[in-house]
């Protein structure tokens, strides 16, 4: 049978065993792991002996369902959650250390698995291993650089506080006769720290979005502003969704995952092909299938990523709807609104509307100081426009003294 990338891996993985020469300790990596700094034993194996592990995620925090990497994510987890281990990923494309002994026994309980389940082979190995030798090992968060490529591929979970490999796509580097842009973003002779200014800029608005929505939340559920259950009902199938917000803040050139917990009763008790889905004015959007086998019941958390690339600063109108088998349920006409705002940055966020003092300042604070910390001040000026030009005097006043003392000094 024809079978995805992940399912290729462990196959691959699993055959290493066949080679004689394979010490007892070995290190496991993939070809796209470039180191960016001088790499010594201690990144693979701790001072007091213990195995490094990196891991970037909590499995049962991964809600994307569009690849079959988000497939083989789902399917891991299931399977460890079935047998009580562990569940953390730790498929951040980097080289780790790998016992062969232990190695051994993993294959030995999950070969079979493997031939039927797309799973994750870093995952599976680590977490069968930490839970039966815990003392052998060492958790620790990754350290790898664009992993993931693109903000939009998921949000960050635990974030590095130093790096040690890129997760090298020959994609995002720009060839001879091409341009920078949200695809491509690097060039041949960037340094780390150049890269790094690069990812900071492309997560700034992901990050702002995200950040605005966890403040939010609070507030829309105060307010008793999320709704009820969404029904899609037909003869087929019965689709809810829960925990929907009414209204939505977002970031210009950026991407909001609206989580949803999804209930589907398979009347046909036939496999059904699913996308949730959803409109803006009326324009059909992004989706996300939903894959529903010859059961009669399904429950999962979903993310429908919701882009706003192109939108201006304005209000829109969104829509949930479903397709099943291509085929819309409401389209248009859909009841299931929701009231989406969009800004270029969070100065422009009345916030102070809907949200308390110290949730706005918070908010604020965390955009600018990634900007310029000149730039707290100014844009603090904009939130209170009845003060303005009196603080923004005394703005120009103070720092223009800060200026003549340093040049007296």
């Amino acid at each position: 049978p024809q079978r995805d990338h992940q399912s290729k891996n462990w196959l691959l993985r699993a055959s290493l065993l066949n080679l004689s020469f394979l010490d007892e300790e070995f290190i496991m990596l993939d070809d796209d792991n470039r180191p960016i700094k001088k790499i010594s034993i201690d990144y693979f194996i701790s001072k007091e002996g213990h195995y490094n592990a990196y891991y970037f995620y909590d499995l049962l925090n991964w809600h994307s369902s569009c690849s079959s990497y988000d497939k083989g994510q789902h399917n891991t987890q299931k399977i460890l959650s079935d047998k009580n281990y562990e569940l953390l990923s730790y498929s951040s494309h980097a080289p780790q250390i790998v016992n062969k002994t232990i190695f051994s026994q993993v294959i030995e309980e999950f070969f079979d698995i493997g031939l039927k389940t797309s799973i994750d082979e870093w995952s599976i190995y680590f977490n069968y291993a930490i839970s039966k030798y815990p003392y052998l090992f060492h958790k620790k968060i990754f350290q790898t650089l664009n992993w993931p490529a693109l903000p939009t591929d998921w949000i960050y979970q635990y974030e590095p506080e130093s790096y040690s490999f890129e997760n090298y796509y020959s994609d995002s580097y720009i060839k001879e006769g091409e341009n920078l842009d949200g695809l491509k973003y690097f060039k041949e002779n960037y340094s780390i720290e150049k890269k790094l200014q690069v990812k900071e800029q492309q997560y700034l608005p992901h990050r702002m979005t995200n950040m605005v929505f966890l403040q939010y939340q609070h507030e829309l559920a105060r307010q008793n502003k999320i709704m009820g259950c969404l029904k899609f009902e037909t003869e087929a199938l019965n689709c809810y969704l829960f925990s929907v917000p009414m209204h939505v803040i977002t970031m210009t050139s950026s991407q909001f995952r609206l989580v949803m917990n999804c209930k589907v009763i398979n009347k046909t008790q036939q496999r059904q092909k699913i996308d949730i889905y959803y409109l803006i004015n009326g324009e059909s959007r992004h989706s996300i299938p939903v894959d529903i086998s010859d059961v009669s019941y399904y429950d999962s958390i979903i993310e429908l990523p919701i882009l706003t690339h192109g939108l201006r600063c304005k209000t829109y109108n969104i829509q949930l709807d479903i397709k099943i088998n291509d085929k819309a349920l409401y389209a248009e006409c859909s009841p299931y609104k929701i009231k989406l705002s969009n800004y270029h940055n969070s100065s422009q966020i009345k916030l102070s509307k809907i949200m308390n003092k110290k949730m706005l300042n918070n908010i604020v604070l965390s955009d600018t100081i990634k900007r310029n910390p000149q730039r707290i001040i100014k844009d603090f000026i904009i939130e209170i426009p009845l003060f303005g030009s009196m603080v923004r005097k005394i703005h120009r006043w103070l720092f223009s003294n800060i200026r003549k003392f340093k040049n007296n000094r």
